[in-house]
């Protein structure tokens, strides 16, 4: 694929899923929590979600302590994105007594889904996994439930999100609350989905405007 073909496959991608009912988290998901974010409880109950190496790869954690008051939660739901790194989701547990709680499927396809389900309290317990991202973009689809969150009213406008963190800055992303499955009125589980935009990291981007920039400057040559 050539330079300009990049650029617009790229575009309008972003211009897709900006189009889409879907809230689209575009901030910064950049952290080096390392295997967790810190203590639990030196933290929010609730979901963190954060990405390294240009956001290849990609932390999920959950956990019920709220700054050292714990208890226990369900937490389920499925993550949607194309171009999943095979082989490269990992199951991580922190917890002592729930290692037969805890269930990861990934089914492939044109679209990959990462379905999960399983409980914590105290400790963390979550997910790694590993895109494909060779032009610098991505976008993910979240759909992130926990009996924490309570009943939330199901509503196609976006709303704050409740106990979900994003990145270094714990920055909360904008979301809608959905039933799980759709398709079964009995299932009154409820997800928070949103997507997340990710993009090139800001040297890339830097080094993508000189590029530009350059073509421009050779193009008003050649005109002259």
């Amino acid at each position: 694929m050539n330079f300009k073909k990049l650029i617009a496959t790229a575009a309008l991608a972003l211009a897709t899923a900006f189009a889409q009912a879907t809230p689209v988290f575009t901030g910064e998901t950049y952290a080096n929590f390392g295997t967790n974010p810190g203590p639990a409880s030196s933290n929010a109950a609730g979901y963190y979600l954060w990405s390294q190496n240009a956001g290849q790869d990609w932390s999920l954690r959950w956990t019920g302590n709220n700054y050292g008051s714990s208890a226990w939660y369900r937490w389920y739901g499925y993550i949607t994105l194309t171009n999943a790194v095979d082989g490269s989701l990992v199951k991580v547990q922190f917890e002592s007594n729930d290692s037969a709680s805890m269930h990861t499927n990934v089914f492939g396809s044109s679209l990959d889904v990462i379905q999960f389900n399983g409980n914590a309290g105290p400790l963390y317990d979550g997910i790694n996994f590993r895109v494909n991202n060779p032009a610098g973009y991505q976008v993910i689809d979240f759909a992130l439930g926990s009996t924490l969150f309570g009943t939330q009213t199901e509503d196609l406008l976006a709303q704050n999100g409740r106990n979900i963190f994003i990145g270094q800055n714990f920055a909360v992303p904008q979301v809608q609350y959905q039933r799980l499955n759709q398709d079964n009125p009995s299932d009154l589980r409820q997800v928070a989905r949103f997507q997340v935009a990710q993009v090139a990291e800001p040297g890339t981007l830097a080094l993508l405007g000189l590029g530009l920039a350059g073509l421009g400057i050779a193009r008003r040559k050649q005109k002259a």
